[in-house]
């Protein structure tokens, strides 16, 4: 019989690529730790990692047998939990992935709130861009996590909002009186965009790009008070993401349209098929879903 203990260590070796690094997360000793996975391949009958110089790297074999082995401890965290709930003492240890900015607007009051109703919950916060949610609930690295649809159709979800991507502004400029700012109107505007790879950054490119908008690309920030910053020095019109908060009185805010639309996605959380689905898991989806008010450009979703 495979040791799930040392698929766990496999794992963790796996996600560091390096063996020391490995060890002291797992709080093990590097030389205990290679014999766990000697024992591991002597199990299996293959090698699991090559080792070039004082780097290691994943054998053909265990690239194939990963998905299978993060399946295997996803299932069987989710018997223990289950177990756990039958015997009425659910505990709730969950990994959320999430971006920087999710977090800071409305993930962490949410936290407060559940916490409050759990105070025995173990939560692990792993942050990270949108772009690489479904990799990291593949692997294994979270449970649940605050992502976009589409997703994979092999993740349950929850829908928890509809976001606008806004514009924010000088409130003397031309396009600040305007209700509606369709993205043909910034043909040859300098504005400020968050970097490549997030959401909003996609999505506003998709969007130039069928309506053959050619926008003047002042700056790429990494943060949306960054965008504000600038737009407010009169640096260019700010594409504003999704979990943005804009408290500045000097900028004018308005929804970015295209084709008469306006440029929305939905944003749910997004759970790993493993996860039972506990009343703590529930409790901690709709305080999320209530944190979301303090972001004005979220539209929390029935």
């Amino acid at each position: 019989m495979i040791d799930l203990r040392q698929i766990r260590y496999f794992l963790e070796i796996a996600a560091e690529g390096n063996m020391t690094r490995a060890a002291e997360r797992l709080h093990i000793t590097q030389p205990a730790l290679s014999r766990q996975i000697s024992a591991l391949e002597d199990r299996l009958g293959v090698a699991l990692f090559d080792r070039v110089g004082r780097g290691i790297h994943l054998t053909a074999a265990a690239r194939n047998l990963l998905p299978d082995l993060r399946d295997l401890m996803q299932r069987a965290r989710a018997v223990t939990e289950r177990a756990e709930l039958l015997a009425g003492r659910e505990r709730v240890r969950l990994s959320i992935i999430a971006p920087p900015q999710s977090i800071e607007v409305f993930l962490a009051d949410a936290l407060v709130a559940f916490l409050a109703r759990y105070p025995d919950a173990e939560i692990k916060i792993v942050e990270a861009a949108a772009q690489d949610n479904q990799d990291l609930l593949e692997r294994g690295e979270g449970q649940i996590a605050i992502a976009a649809r589409p997703i994979g159709p092999q993740f349950q979800a929850r829908d928890l909002a509809l976001g606008y991507i806004h514009l924010a502004m000088p409130n003397k400029h031309p396009l600040a009186s305007k209700e509606k700012i369709d993205v043909t109107d910034l043909d040859n505007e300098p504005v400020v965009v968050m970097r490549r790879g997030t959401l909003a950054r996609d999505m506003f490119d998709s969007a130039c790009r069928l309506t053959h908008t050619l926008p003047s690309i002042a700056h790429e920030a990494g943060s949306p008070q960054a965008l504000t910053a600038l737009a407010g020095a009169g640096i260019g019109i700010a594409i504003m993401p999704f979990t943005a908060r804009v408290d500045r009185p000097d900028l004018a805010l308005g929804r970015l349209h295209a084709n008469g639309r306006p440029l929305t996605a939905e944003l749910a959380a997004v759970l790993t098929p493993s996860l039972f689905v506990t009343p703590a898991i529930d409790a901690l989806i709709e305080e999320v879903q209530k944190s979301m008010h303090a972001a004005p450009f979220l539209e929390p979703l029935p």
